[in-house]
């Protein structure tokens, strides 16, 4: 899954989605930090957005939260390409990821379940010490909206926890199963001072079965 710069003026570069300081955030596109500020509209919205309104509406709501709680798209005027894997690791399917972004100096950010991160914690060393970013993709790939609040947060603490025993570090970032953003996952967000990442070009590589199809598609 790719956050795509479309109006760029020349060929971008890909690179993963910046860590955050100890203290505020770092601007994905300057470098700069950050503190995070969240206003009384912020709360307002984040209320709105639980209930059933149109997709439409519900996406425009999005792009009025604040970047660092929210992030849909990456920068236009940075020229860069954000690269994302989502649900592993997977095994020797990730190592050979991996090597392939070495040898082509691409970074990436993975956001990783806690079903695999159980399975493979050495790729995900293996990913950190690459220069990779890792994120917080739920422990079981839940679909959101038949989850409740607490079950959202035991998703989520879970993968916390074990990211941060594995690494000493919490993730700064997470992204919900299939986009789908409830109030449990903003909220969660606030309290933990992590940024919601989506995307906005997803390769649906999981439903493609052909090669030449998935070439065809970002062609």
């Amino acid at each position: 899954m790719l956050f795509l710069c479309n109006e760029c003026s020349s060929p971008g570069r890909f690179a993963k989605i910046s860590r955050r300081s100890e203290r505020g955030y770092k601007n994905l596109e300057t470098g700069e930090k950050i503190e995070r500020i969240f206003s009384l509209e912020s709360v307002i919205i984040i209320i709105m957005i639980d209930y059933e309104i149109p997709k439409t509406l519900k996406k425009a709501l999005y792009s009025l939260m604040p970047s660092k709680l929210i992030l849909q798209t990456g920068y236009p005027s940075s020229n860069k390409v954000y690269l994302t894997f989502d649900d592993g690791p997977y095994g020797e399917l990730t190592q050979q990821t991996l090597k392939y972004l070495k040898e082509e100096n691409i970074l990436a950010t993975f956001f990783v379940t806690g079903e695999y991160l159980k399975r493979h914690p050495d790729i995900i060393l293996q990913t950190l010490s690459s220069g990779h970013e890792i994120g917080n993709h739920t422990f079981s790939h839940p679909q959101s909206t038949h989850c409740d609040v607490k079950k959202t947060w035991m998703e989520l603490l879970s993968v916390n926890r074990m990211i941060s025993q594995l690494t000493g570090a919490l993730p700064k970032l997470i992204r919900p199963p299939y986009g789908k953003i409830t109030v449990a996952y903003l909220m969660f967000a606030l309290v933990f001072r992590q940024t919601i990442v989506l995307w906005s070009f997803d390769s649906n590589d999981s439903f493609i079965l052909q090669d030449q199809q998935f070439l065809d598609m970002i062609d």
